[in-house]
């Protein structure tokens, strides 16, 4: 099997070929700013890297959604693991403090 390599003008333009390859590849992109930016946070509480880790990864989401990278199905499940976080968040003992 042969691919017509094009070239390149952008970063989108290189996920969205990627796609044609491989179909999950904007969404395993996802999981990796996911685990990616958790990991980063992880110098904090778990909860507290958890929920922040989630806003960014619903961010990301939603800007490769404008994209066409991910179908709004993992823009709902970020903001449903976001949300969910954050109610973890809240009911912490001294979340606040």
């Amino acid at each position: 099997m042969t691919y017509n390599i094009t070239e390149f003008n952008n970063l989108t333009e290189f996920i969205r070929f990627s796609q044609t390859i491989v179909p999950f590849f904007g969404p395993l992109i996802l999981m990796c700013v996911a685990v990616v930016s958790f990991l980063a946070l992880k110098a904090y509480e778990t909860h507290k890297a958890l929920a922040a880790s989630m806003f960014v990864t619903l961010i990301s989401a939603v800007l490769f959604f404008i994209m066409g990278l991910v179908g709004l199905d993992w823009v709902y499940l970020t903001a449903i693991m976001t949300a969910i976080s954050v109610i973890l968040l809240q009911t912490q003992k001294g979340a606040y403090y």
